[in-house]
């Protein structure tokens, strides 16, 4: 039996150009809002994808969260939104007792809205750093790219992450915010809020920089302090575990800006690390 020794899965077949009876062409369509300095390949089917294309505003699915750009005179919000929907919620079709389904559908609801005083309609949208796993996004005023919320955005995160640099932070939620907490600070320094909403839900916030927040409507929240340089994490506790606050507080400060996926076969054993 033939027997390999230590092999990459992942090293490259090879990285010739296509034989030359292949025509070259330009794709039909072209990303867009790619930051300047990009210049690997871009490929297609990504879960950022939906940014490149059109009008950009198209959810993305990094999962669990669903994040969608909210920008335009037709829209109720601006900014950055965040969508996630518990089982009990979700249609599952065609036939919902089969086991597994074939499908599943949930609509897209911008629960709670990262957004700033000085975005208006007209407020840009970056990509870069674009992986097979992550990727950076960040929003700023038109015009003024010195003051921006960036996203780092990770598939499986835990938290929705923004650095705010010089902006005033808003919030805004579809469902409502039906009351909000400020708690304490936790033990790696940051202020912890809890925020219920009008759909029963419970998300918790934290911010590591002076910040003040105060209702202006059951779907508003404004940062009162100014302008803010920080981090700001938001996340949804899951339904029917309480007890997940108390990771979520012990790692608040922590966030993913990347991953990389390691495979090698050496004879019959495979080996696969992911970090």
């Amino acid at each position: 039996m033939l027997r390999y020794s230590h092999i990459d899965l992942f090293s490259p077949i090879s990285i010739d150009p296509p034989f030359h009876l292949f025509e070259r062409r330009e794709h039909i369509i072209q990303p867009t809002r790619l930051d300047r300095s990009t210049s690997s390949p871009i490929q297609t089917n990504k879960f950022y994808g939906n940014l490149m294309l059109d009008n950009g505003q198209d959810p993305i699915w990094p999962l669990p969260y669903g994040l969608r750009w909210e920008r335009g005179q037709n829209r109720t919000f601006l900014g950055f939104s965040i969508s996630h929907v518990d089982d009990d919620k979700k249609v599952f079709g065609p036939d919902p007792n089969k086991n597994p389904v074939e499908f599943y559908y949930s609509l897209y609801t911008p629960t709670i809205v990262f957004s700033a005083k000085e975005l208006e309609s007209n407020h840009e949208l970056i990509l870069s750093n674009i992986s097979e796993f992550s990727s950076i996004i960040k929003l700023f005023p038109y015009g003024h790219s010195n003051s921006y919320i960036s996203f780092p955005i990770s598939r499986g995160m835990s938290f929705i992450t923004a650095e705010y640099k010089d902006l005033t932070p808003l919030f805004y939620s579809e469902s409502g915010f039906k009351k909000i907490e400020l708690l304490q600070k936790i033990a790696n320094g940051y202020t912890k809020w809890k925020f219920f909403l009008k759909d029963d839900s419970v998300w918790l916030f934290y911010a590591n920089g002076n910040l003040t927040l105060e209702t202006k409507s059951l779907y508003k929240l404004e940062a009162t302090s100014g302008q803010y340089s920080g981090i700001i994490q938001i996340t949804k506790v899951p339904a029917g575990n309480r007890e997940a606050e108390v990771v979520f507080d012990n790692n608040a400060g922590t966030y993913p800006i990347g991953a990389e996926l390691q495979a090698s076969a050496d004879g019959h054993v495979i080996k696969i690390n992911y970090s």
